[in-house]
């Protein structure tokens, strides 16, 4: 797997390669001090995954993370001190999350191995935090009435399964089972399937994996 990983301090982008060296699931590792970087990358280098601090958006990389969307990952990096900003981070239309204290070898493996498996990583403590955040805010929309493959889907979802693995777990096809996640959300009134899980988890719906 390869990786372009955005740093948002000298001290990332100092420490950061020798770090990324030690994880077995990364073949090849790229540090860029920031987005100007990365806009002057050739056309034809591409990456598997992108890895993004909070403080930048996903437009950041401008032509070249778009351009390869369909093909890679996007992980979004959040300080510890920002964690008061999870719903910003949410919104964001990453593949995965990452919590600045998590940045070891073995949290790193975990994370890029679940990119490869299709799951979507997310560190506990951030959807602790989110959950609270949610039911402080009073905001929660109940989805109504579910049925029972919804239910199904919804629970593997909550588990961290990808498509591929609802539809292989369920024996339904790929399109069948986008089909139940995208029907889910718009029951929800969510962007994106981690907010959709951490609300189910909430709600009471579907219990914490």
């Amino acid at each position: 797997m390869s990786v372009l990983w955005l740093a948002h301090d000298d001290i990332s982008y100092y420490g950061l390669p020798t770090l990324l060296r030690q994880v077995p699931a990364i073949g090849r590792a790229r540090v860029l001090r920031g987005a100007d970087e990365a806009q002057h990358l050739p056309d034809n280098e591409q990456f598997d995954v992108y890895v993004l601090p909070l403080s930048s958006r996903v437009d950041t990389l401008g032509p070249v993370l778009p351009h390869h969307r369909s093909r890679t990952k996007l992980l979004i990096t959040l300080p510890n001190e920002q964690r008061a900003r999870l719903i910003q981070a949410i919104a964001q239309p990453a593949d995965g999350y990452l919590l600045g204290s998590d940045l070891t070898v073995a949290d790193l493996q975990d994370t890029f191995e679940k990119l490869i498996r299709g799951e979507m990583p997310l560190p506990a403590s951030m959807a602790r935090e989110l959950i609270a955040q949610r039911g402080r805010s009073g905001n929660l929309r109940s989805p109504g009435r579910l049925t029972e493959r919804e239910r199904a889907v919804l629970t593997l979802l909550v588990q961290g399964q990808g498509n591929q693995q609802i539809a292989s777990s369920l024996g339904i096809s790929i399109h069948g089972a986008k089909r139940h996640v995208s029907n889910l959300l718009v029951k929800f009134d969510c962007s994106n399937r981690t907010e959709m899980a951490l609300a189910a988890v909430d709600l009471g719906i579907v219990s914490a994996p």
